[in-house]
């Protein structure tokens, strides 16, 4: 099993990252930097590369949500967060809050 990463970029002012192709692979966790100002974080996907993206929910119409703090930290996503994720291609992260600065946040995968 190979492992990779991904980097999803929050830019200043916004909340939401740019785009990430998860072509042929699955992520399992999230390396936060420090600093993050929100507080949660939630997914967008769309089944096309640039296409309009739309919130990630369950089974349940429940948004997926990763608690976050403002530490440096890898957050590791449950069973019910993985299914509901897996498999899905052009992936955006969304803070809670506006950052006040670019974030980078690193997004573990593996094939």
């Amino acid at each position: 099993m190979a492992y990779y990463i991904r980097t999803a970029t929050i830019a200043i002012s916004t909340t939401e990252s740019d785009e990430v192709d998860f072509e042929n692979i699955k992520f399992f966790a999230l390396q936060m930097p420090a600093g993050m100002d929100g507080t949660a974080l939630t997914f967008k996907a769309s089944a096309e590369a640039g296409g309009a993206k739309v919130a990630v929910v369950d089974n349940a119409g429940a948004a997926i949500s990763l608690t976050i703090s403002s530490s440096a930290e890898i957050v590791t996503l449950s069973g019910s967060q993985l299914a509901s994720i897996s498999g899905l291609r052009y992936v955006t992260l969304n803070s809670g809050t506006t950052e006040t600065a670019a974030r980078s946040i690193k997004v573990l995968c593996q094939d």
